[in-house]
């Protein structure tokens, strides 16, 4: 399968009736964030950022979509909710606050961002062991 089938394969998904709402969320909302993210990283490389940021960023920008679209395929996107989601919260947030900066960087509106993200995502005990890690980090 080509590039091309499998980003339409996923908008397929995104505009199937049948499929789980939350599943159809989590796909656009893991889009659109891989946009922002690659904006972001195009900042830190013209800014000069700190390479540890920049190369976070750009492991990011690689492995969501490649888990998204990998478990989409397998039909296992609720695998990939939790994946990208202990990633986010675990690896990521922590490497973009410390290496960007911390309360004076862009790590605020990373935390604001990854409460959003597993708030709309993840439901049940997931998303409050999420957000307890959050808050405690």
């Amino acid at each position: 399968m080509n590039l091309f089938g499998i980003f339409k394969s996923a908008y397929d998904a995104i505009r199937d009736p049948d499929r789980d709402f939350s599943e159809r969320i989590f796909l656009i909302l893991t889009f659109m964030s891989e946009v922002v993210v690659f904006i972001a990283l195009i900042g830190d490389i013209l800014v000069g950022e700190n390479f540890m940021e920049t190369a976070t960023l750009v492991v990011t920008v690689v492995m969501v979509p490649v888990i998204a679209l990998t478990c989409l395929r397998i039909d296992r996107l609720d695998l990939a909710v939790r994946i990208i989601v202990v990633g986010l919260v675990l690896f990521v947030l922590p490497a973009l606050f410390f290496y960007g900066g911390g309360l004076r960087g862009g790590g605020v509106i990373w935390i604001i961002f990854a409460y959003m993200y597993v708030g709309l995502v993840l439901k049940g005990r997931w998303r409050n062991i999420m957000f307890a890690l959050i808050t405690v980090m």
